[in-house]
């Protein structure tokens, strides 16, 4: 409250409902060496926020806004070598409801967006002993939220009716992975992740100059190690 700080930032209360409709698919082939996978999702999400900052526009105060997307999701995996050799591949989309509110207009923004593919292959060797799943990527983020750079225009927003925020950010990734496990023994099992990701921003309106650099929150190379003892009754 306004007695216990002298500056309050955020002061807020967010109410959210989501509903989902779904429908998917799977159907095996060849006695289940191929395996295809289909399906679509329609979500309905519910927002209410209710702003108790002082001062705050009445607008602003109180909004409420609905949001929808539909989705979808489609795969294939096949059993080039049965239990030893399996390619897979997928396709999806999916979506994130924004809560922010646009000081200009008072709605929620849009929704930001994904879509992307994937495939790769998994391998077993030495009596299922050691495994191997190694994969490549591409996805893409769109409908991001970004400050509109024409809001505030001394020509172009003369009127002020430049809204403040813009779902016009986008970043793509691409990049790979490699996961394997290898069990020496019976009781003991040791495991490795790598990946490489490749992570640039492919719009920004408010900040062009960020078009086609990396971003920095997402390090090109992860890897770990892990080992795990299973002690017997």
């Amino acid at each position: 409250s306004a007695d216990t700080y002298s500056r309050v930032l955020t002061d807020r209360q967010e109410r959210t409902r989501y509903t989902a409709i779904e429908l998917s698919e799977r159907m095996g082939l060849a006695r289940g060496r191929t395996v295809l996978t289909a399906g679509v999702r329609q979500d309905l999400v519910g927002l209410k926020l209710f702003d108790r900052r002082v001062g705050v526009a009445p607008t602003l105060a109180r909004v409420n806004d609905t949001a929808g997307e539909l989705t979808y999701h489609a795969g294939v995996n096949y059993q080039a070598r049965p239990s030893r050799l399996l390619l897979f591949a997928t396709t999806s989309s999916a979506f994130n409801p924004s809560t922010r509110v646009d000081a200009r207009t008072g709605r929620i923004q849009g929704n930001e967006t994904t879509g992307g593919h994937e495939g790769g292959f998994k391998a077993r060797f030495v009596d299922r002993r050691l495994e191997f799943t190694t994969s490549v990527f591409t996805f893409a983020n769109e409908d991001i939220s970004r400050r509109n750079p024409l809001y505030g225009d001394p020509v172009q927003d003369a009127n002020h009716t430049q809204p403040q925020l813009v779902a016009a950010g986008e970043e793509r990734y691409t990049g790979g992975k490699i996961e394997g496990s290898w069990k020496p023994s019976v009781p003991i099992t040791l495991s490795m992740r790598g990946t490489y990701v490749r992570a640039i921003t492919t719009a920004s309106p408010d900040l062009p100059e960020e078009v086609g650099r990396e971003l920095t929150r997402f390090p090109r190379y992860n890897a770990s190690v892990a080992g795990s003892y299973s002690f017997g009754k």
